[in-house]
Parts: C-alpha cells; structure tokens; sequence
C-alpha cells in the first residue's frame, strides 16, 4: 500500500521537480517508509512506500524494468503474484526481488494493457513506456485503490488523492457545484468519474488509460455483467463458495508485516475471523500467533455489539482490542478526518472505522482484514423485496409465498416497506430525494441543478434482484471502499477486503438468486458454508447494526455548541448552497423536539461547510 503521483507534459519540456515533490509531500502519510522520484525529460513519477512485501530496499519505486524501459509506481497488492511469477518465470523472465511490482512490470511487458486480467488484488497503477513515450494508467476492478487526474496547462497530473493534484498552486481549480448537488440530495460522495473539484477525475474501478502526447484512451477491461455463469458447473455451489472464500482469505494472509481483522459481531466480519483462525489452526500457526481483533463498542446498548463479539472471541481464542468511540474523541480529530478523507462524507459512521484503525496502528498492526462488500455481493441490505419481485415476475406463488409469509409475520411493518420497495423502488427513491432535502436549498442552487439525476442505473440483468446488486457494486461500494481507504491510510495502515475477490463475486453472480436470498435469510450460502466454522449464534443471526454511531444523540445533545457555532457563522449563512436560517430553524426544531430526525441532512450540511473552509476558502 503507497501513495502515487506523476506528471506527464503533453507538449515536451522537462518536469519542475518541485511539482512532483509537493505532491507526493501531500500523500506521505500512505507511505512513510520511503520515497522516489523519477524524472526523464517530459516525464516524472513519484512513489511514497508503505512496506507489505520484500521489506528490503530492492522495492523502492519508481521502479524500472531490467533494459530501463518501463518504469511504474503503484499502489496496492497483487495477491497472486507468488503464482503469476512463477508462470513468467517458465516464460523466461528473471526476477531480482521478492515485491509484486516487477510482477505487474514483467506481466505488462509479456501482455501489455491485458495483464491487468491476470491479476487478483486491489491496485492503482502507472508505468510509463519510454520507447513510445505513452503512460498506461489501471484501477483494480472494484475501485478499492483510488486514481485520480486532471489534463491542465498541458499537463497530465495523476495521484492517489485528491489532495495531492490540489496541492499545485500553479493549477486553476474550481468546486464541482454538479457534485456538491449530487451529494447534498442524493447522498452521493462518489458518483462516476466525478469529483468536488470540477478539474479532476477519477479513473472509474474496472477501467484503463493511455495517454501520449496526441490521445488519450479510457476503457472499460472487466465487467462483471458480461461475465459467463460458472456456478452452474459445480455440484455443491455452498462447497465451491466455501472453498473460494477460504482461498481468498488465505491470498490476502500474505504479508511480511503483522495482520489484523475488523471484528463488528455481525455475520461478515465474524466469517472473516473464524475463517481466518481455522487457516492458521490448518497451518499449525494458531499456537504461535494469535489472532489481534479490533472492535468499535459503544455504552448505548442499541448500537452496542459486544455480546456478538464475544461468541467469536470466545469461539477462536482471538485477542480482543477494543475501542469507544464517543463525542469527545470525535472532535479531537473531526479536523484530521475531514483532511484526510478528502471529500464529503454523509455520516458519522465512517468516524468508528477510523477509531478502529487508529487502534490498530497504535497496536502495530500495519494490514487489516475486512468485511468490506458482503453486503452488495450478498444481497445484505434488505434486498427481499427485489427477489419477491423476480418471484412475481416469474408467477412463482409457491416459493413467492414461503419467502413473503414468515416476513409477515415476524416483522409486519417492515414487508410492508418491502412491498412498496417492491413495487416503487425508483419512485420511493426519487421522492425521498426531493422531499428531505430540497426545502433547505437555495432555490438559485436547486432551480440550475434540479434536473441533475443520479442517472448511472444499469439494466444489466433480467432479474431485479441481481439488478440491483450490480449497480451497487458499481456504484454506491466505491463510495465505502473511498471511505475505507482514507481512513486506513491515514494512520498508513492497508486494508484488504476478502469478499470482493472477483472469483468469489463472479461465482455468486452465476447462481440462481434463492442461494443469496431463502426463506427470509438474507446471504444464506454464506451462513450455509459457515456450518460448524462460525457460532450459530451469529450464523443464524438476522439483525444489522454495522459500523455505527449515535449521529443523532451527539448532534442533537452534547455537539449542540458545536453545531450551532457552524450554523451561525456568517461564513455559513452565506453560502449560496443553502439556505442558512432555514437550516438554523430546523435544527432549533428539532433540538427541542418538535420535528422528526434531521440529523443525516445536519451532518451533511456541516459536513460540506468544513469542507469548504478547510480545502476551498483556504
């Protein structure tokens, strides 16, 4: 894991090495281990190293192939790269490290743009060809590493974050009012290439660049759509599930650094824990090294997941690192999560997940396991009514029947919800859009806006539930795995995310969709391949907290000076996205108990108002 940056001069001339310094000083903390810069001519790439793999010095980047004509820097882990070396090996290649990095050099030499299909991880690329004077840009196919760039000045500025490209004093960058109206209605913090700064994109996950000095190309290399159904080969799909799960988990153990696991007690984590302990048992390594768990952990007994918790700790012997975070905490470093997440964000509760990684790197953990992406693999959030509506569609009754009637029962208002999920979805969506949020715009701001739609809904499949989980995972779980991202980074700490190896999500959306969703369970071949590895008590759990925090008690009780500071200030009044003493009146209402909860449309409102103080008044 590492921070990259690059300038590429469109029209010739040399690179001033002090752009290139300035970036990659704005990304350190994603690689405090060492740095390198690499300048020929209209070219120059920057690399700050967090060390994974081959610790020793032959891993510095940039890095360059043998006869010097490729040079990459890259962020993020190949975890296949033990096998894909050995096949280059055979082909007649010659390695002098241990590090992936000359595997992705030595696969791009022998496949060019393909060799990104030979590759299992999460990646940001950039390897620069000195013959053909092209640079080939790659994002790994979830989007779990982040790319950006920008073509300024006849440049072409490329990064891990945002941060670095702005902080080139020289560019003219502008706020993306497009974005922040996306994010203010739609709750869209990543959307597409887009970003808040209107100059600067981002390389979409699952795609490509080239660029040389007369074009440049972006496409599309994998599409999990288009991806043929393999399931349907395998006798016992909850077998090859376990196995794949198993197998990815093991890939992403590889390290030459400590490891740790996320740990919420809900079903995901508590499957990459127990999965991970059965691995090190088989491998005789549980008596040598016991497995560290962090957990976030709250005194509200609502949020509050440790009785879960303590049915896998006790179940695996794993060590307990728990940590609590509450008001106080989050206004001692609300400044440092705003700086490092980079862009909006629309709830508190990636402030857990920062806490737990900040006690992981107190801890010395430097890689952590997560359950990052269960939920849009798995159909997780509630999906029921999507596969009622495939049943519907399909005159199914009987198995439409067994579905809808224990729901009924046990949890009448919620099928009610799923119904009009089922019947609305896109309707329901829309009016919530307009009816939450539009009244405390500005109606200059909404009136250019309004017509700006989320309009990224792809109908990739004819059945509605894998529908809807293909767009999530080509959407909304970028905007999580960003969140993810920074917040590990920013204490240089790299998180790997088991459930989005493509094999294993290629092999669930090849199966018919009762696997996902059975009798009222939601992600049943999970809970079926999780028999006598994970306790019943959390394999046949149903509900859902997640990484969660009391948002609305802290906004509306203890942060009321802090709130009411920000919703004063003239800065805030001011601002042409809202409108000011509306918002103050609905949070003077609310806060007495007079209005239902607006603490989601609170937090982002604020949320934005920092951001604009910290990265676009200064």
């Amino acid at each position: 894991m590492c921070g990259i940056a690059g300038v590429f001069k469109l029209n010739g001339g040399s690179i001033d090495p002090s752009q290139l310094e300035i970036m990659a000083l704005a990304i350190q903390h994603r690689g405090p281990d060492d740095d390198g810069l690499y300048l020929n001519d209209s070219i120059g790439l920057a690399h700050r190293r967090l060390s994974i793999i081959d610790l020793s010095e032959a891993g510095h980047q940039p890095m360059s192939s043998a006869d010097g004509r490729y040079w990459i820097v890259y962020n993020g882990e190949i975890y296949n790269y033990i096998e894909l070396k050995q096949d280059l090996k055979e082909k007649g290649f010659i390695f002098q490290t241990e590090t992936d990095t000359e595997v992705i050099l030595a696969a791009y030499q022998l496949y060019g743009a393909d060799c990104v299909n030979q590759f299992n991880g999460m990646w940001a690329f950039a390897i620069w060809d000195e013959k053909r004077k092209q640079l080939f840009c790659s994002r790994d196919r979830f989007g779990i590493k982040p790319f950006y760039y920008s073509i300024l000045n006849g440049c072409f500025y490329f990064a891990s974050e945002l941060k670095a490209i702005c902080a080139i004093k020289e560019l003219d960058l502008n706020i993306s009012n497009e974005s922040v109206f996306l994010y203010l209605n739609h709750n869209f913090a990543n959307y597409q290439d887009k970003t808040f700064i209107r100059e600067i994109f981002q390389l979409e996950p699952a795609h490509s660049l080239a660029i040389d000095r007369e074009n440049k190309r972006v496409w599309r290399y994998w599409d999990l759509a288009t991806v043929q159904d393999i399931a349907l080969s395998y006798s016992d799909p909850v077998d090859e599930f376990r196995f794949l799960f198993a197998d990815s988990i093991r890939l992403r153990m590889r390290s030459d650094v400590p490891i740790g696991t996320c740990l919420s007690g809900g079903l995901d984590s508590s499957s990459i824990v127990c999965m991970t302990n059965q691995l090190l048992s088989k491998e005789k390594k549980s008596s040598l090294y016991k497995q560290e768990t962090f957990s976030a952990c709250f005194e509200e007994n609502n949020i509050d997941e440790r009785p879960f918790m303590e049915f896998v700790l006790n179940n695996t012997g794993a060590n307990r690192n728990f940590v609590f975070p509450d008001e106080n905490s989050l206004m001692e470093d609300l400044e440092k999560l705003i700086y490092y997440q980079d862009e909006p964000f629309v709830s508190l509760s990636i402030f857990a997940q920062w806490m737990v990684m900040k006690t992981a790197k107190n801890k010395g953990i430097t890689v952590l396991l997560d359950g990052q992406g269960a939920d849009e693999v798995l159909a997780g959030y509630g999906f029921h009514s999507f596969f009622w509506a495939d049943l519907l569609r399909e005159m199914n009754w009987s198995r439409l029947y067994g579905e809808v009637a224990p729901e009924i029962f046990s949890a009448p208002l919620q099928t009610m919800r799923r119904f009009g999920r089922m019947f609305f979805p896109r309707l329901i969506h829309n009016w919530e859009s307009r009816t939450l949020m539009r009244p405390y715009l500005n109606k200059e701001f909404l009136q250019i806006y309004s017509q700006k739609r989320a309009e990224n809904y792809k109908y990739s499949y004819p059945k509605i539930l894998k529908n809807e989980l293909y767009n999530l995972l080509d959407s909304s779980l970028s905007q999580l795995l960003r969140y993810e991202d920074r917040n590990s980074m920013a204490f240089s700490l790299e998180a790997r995310v088991p459930f989005l190896d493509y094999r294993l999500v290629q092999f669930v959306f090849s199966l018919p969709e009762f696997y996902l969703i059975q009798k009222g369970w939601s992600k049943w071949i999970l809970r079926q391949s999780m028999e006598s590895i994970l306790p019943s008590e959390i394999q046949w759990r149903k509900t859902k907290i997640g990484f969660v925090v009391p948002q609305q008690t802290w906004l509306r009780q203890t942060l009321q000076p802090f709130v009411r500071e920000i919703l004063n200030d003239s800065r805030f009044q001011q601002r042409h996205y809202w409108n000011g003493k509306r918002v103050l009146e609905a949070y003077e209402q609310w806060v007495s108990g007079k209005s239902d909860d607006i603490s989601q449309m609170i937090w982002k409102i604020i949320n934005l108002e920092l951001w604009l103080r910290r990265f676009i008044d200064s």
